[in-house]
C-alpha cells in the first residue's frame, strides 16, 4: 500500500503490458462523505504524479519516484487495466487522492494493494475504499479469498490489513524489491502476507 498493501506487483507489469479491452468496472460510493471508486482516466496522471513523485510515498512500492511523463504513461496503461481503481473525493469527477490495486491472481483469489496521496493519509480513505471493494468482491464477484502483502517495516500497511480483519498468514524472507539498492544491486526485503476468506468476511459482517 500500496502505501502498499503492500508492495503489490503492479509496476512489475505496467506500463509494459499490452492494453486489453476493460469492462467499465464498478463506480462505488464509499463511506459517509461519498468518496468514489472508479476506473482510471487519462487525465488522472496529474493527481497520480502528486504521490508517485514523493519518495516517502513510494518507499514501500517496488519502484522509485516517477516524473510527469512516466505518470502519463502509467495512467494511460491503467485505463485498459481493470485491476486499478481511482479513489476520488466527493464523486467520480472529484480529485483522485489515491488508488487501489485488485487483481485475480488465481481463480477467485484476489490480491489487494493501496496507495494514498500523503496529503490525505490518516483520514480513513484507504480503509473505506478497501472495505467497499472487499464487499463488492465477496458479494458480487464471488471471491473466495483476498490477500495482501507488505514490507515488514511498513506498520501502517499491516495495521490497515488487521483493521480490515485480515490475518497474518506468512512471513516471506528476502521476497520483494521495494526500490532499495546497494552497490547498484536490488535489495529484496521481507514481507508479511495477510488474507481473509469469504467465510471469515461474512461472519465478521454478521457480527458488526
Amino acid at each position: 500500500g500500496q502505501r502498499t498493501a503492500g508492495g503489490s506487483k503492479e509496476h512489475l507489469r505496467f506500463p509494459h503490458a499490452q492494453p486489453h479491452p476493460r469492462p467499465m468496472g464498478p463506480a462505488l460510493a464509499v463511506g459517509p462523505a461519498r468518496r468514489h471508486l472508479r476506473p482510471f482516466r487519462h487525465e488522472d496522471w496529474r493527481d497520480l504524479h502528486e504521490y508517485l513523485s514523493d519518495p516517502e510515498t513510494v518507499r514501500y512500492e517496488p519502484y522509485e519516484t516517477h516524473n510527469e511523463a512516466q505518470c502519463k504513461r502509467i495512467a494511460r496503461s491503467r485505463v485498459y487495466d481493470n485491476a486499478f481503481f481511482a479513489i476520488c473525493l466527493g464523486n467520480a469527477d472529484g480529485k483522485m487522492i489515491g488508488n487501489l490495486y485488485f487483481r485475480e491472481e488465481e481463480p477467485r483469489r484476489y490480491e489487494l494493494g493501496y496507495i494514498i496521496n500523503p496529503a490525505f493519509r490518516r483520514q480513513g480513505f484507504a480503509y473505506e475504499a478497501s472495505q467497499a471493494l472487499m464487499h463488492y468482491a465477496f458479494h458480487t464477484l464471488g471471491a473466495e479469498e483476498i490477500f495482501a502483502m507488505c514490507c515488514i517495516e511498513n506498520s501502517a500497511s499491516y495495521r490497515l490489513m488487521e483493521r480490515l480483519s485480515m490475518k497474518r498468514q506468512a512471513h516471506h524472507t528476502q521476497y520483494m524489491y521495494f526500490g532499495l539498492r546497494r552497490f547498484g544491486r536490488r535489495i529484496y526485503e521481507d514481507v508479511f502476507e495477510y488474507n481473509i476468506t469469504a467465510a471469515e468476511y461474512l461472519l465478521r459482517s454478521c457480527q458488526m
